[in-house]
C-alpha cells in the first residue's frame, strides 16, 4: 500500500502548476504517491512535462478527470468554489495517509509523512492540522487550515454534507473542512500552532515577498538542490511561461538576498 498520497485538485491555469508539485514531493519523499483531480484533459504542453516526469517517477503519480460542476441536493444545485472539490472528492488510489494540498506548493520538505505522524501522536488525533482562530464577527466560522494531513480510514469515506451544501459552505473551503471533520469527531478540539507549508507557495495570489508571501526565506538550500538536480534540469524546458517566470523570482529573491 502507498504510504502517502499527495491529493489535490485544481483547473484553470492552476494546472500549469501540476509538474513542479508532482516533481517537488516526489523528489524529496520517498514511499508516496502524487493524485491530482483535474477538470478537463490536460494541454499538450503538460502532457510533454508529465513524459518527463514518468521517466523519473513511473507509477508513482495520476492525475484524471473530476466533477468540478454543482452539487445537486433535493433537486437544489449548489455550486463550489474550486478550493472546495479538493475536500469532498475521493482519491482512487488508497494509502495509509493522505496529505490533502494546494496545487501550488513547490515541496521542499524531505520526509514530511513522519512529521506530520509525530505531530498527530502527541496530540492523540488521527490528522494534523490547526483550527484557524476565529477573524470577528463578521466571520464567525471556525476552519481548518487548507493543508490537511490525515489518516485515510480517519477522513473515507465523507460522510454525508448535503447541510453543508444547504448552508452555502461550498463557498468556504477551509469552513467546509472544519464541518466535514467535525462530523466525524465532533468534539474535537484542537489546539495546534503546528501547521507548516513545506515549501514556497507560488500562489498567483500572493506576492512574493510582504505580509502574505510565498514563504521563500526558509528555503534556501533545498531549493538549490531541488534546481540543480537532473530531474528538474530536464523537466524545466517543458515548463509554462507563467511557471518559468515564477521560478526566475525566487531565482532571483536567492541571489539577491
Amino acid at each position: 500500500m502507498i504510504k502517502t498520497n499527495f491529493f489535490t485538485a485544481c483547473n484553470g491555469i492552476y494546472k500549469e502548476f501540476i509538474p513542479l508539485f508532482i516533481l517537488s514531493h516526489l523528489y524529496y519523499n520517498e514511499d508516496c504517491f502524487v493524485e491530482i483531480g483535474v477538470d478537463t484533459m490536460l494541454k499538450p504542453e503538460i502532457l510533454k512535462s508529465l513524459r518527463v516526469l514518468n521517466k523519473f517517477y513511473p507509477d508513482k503519480f495520476s492525475i484524471h478527470v473530476i466533477d468540478f460542476g454543482p452539487i445537486k441536493v433535493n433537486n437544489q444545485k449548489y455550486s463550489s468554489i474550486p478550493n472546495t472539490i479538493r475536500f469532498f472528492t475521493p482519491p482512487k488510489n488508497k494509502s495509509k495517509y493522505v496529505y490533502i494540498s494546494d496545487i501550488d506548493i513547490i515541496c521542499l520538505q524531505k520526509e514530511l509523512t513522519d512529521i506530520h505522524i509525530n505531530d498527530m501522536e502527541r496530540l492523540n488525533l488521527p490528522y494534523s492540522n490547526i483550527v484557524r482562530p476565529v477573524k470577528d464577527q463578521s466571520h464567525p466560522h471556525r476552519r481548518l487550515s487548507g493543508l490537511h494531513f490525515t489518516t485515510y480510514d480517519s477522513y473515507y469515506p465523507i460522510p454525508n454534507y448535503d447541510d453543508l451544501c444547504q448552508r452555502g459552505l461550498l463557498q468556504h473551503d477551509e469552513v467546509f473542512l472544519y464541518e466535514l471533520v467535525k462530523k466525524r469527531f465532533p468534539n474535537f478540539n484542537m489546539e495546534n500552532s503546528y501547521r507548516p507549508v513545506h515549501g514556497i507557495h507560488v500562489s498567483p495570489n500572493r506576492n512574493p515577498t510582504g505580509t502574505m508571501n510565498w514563504g521563500m526565506p526558509n528555503w534556501k538550500n533545498q531549493w538549490f538542490e531541488f534546481r540543480n538536480s537532473n530531474e528538474f534540469k530536464e523537466l524545466e524546458p517543458t515548463l509554462s511561461k507563467m511557471i518559468k517566470e515564477k521560478i526566475q523570482i525566487i531565482e532571483d529573491f536567492y541571489n539577491n538576498g
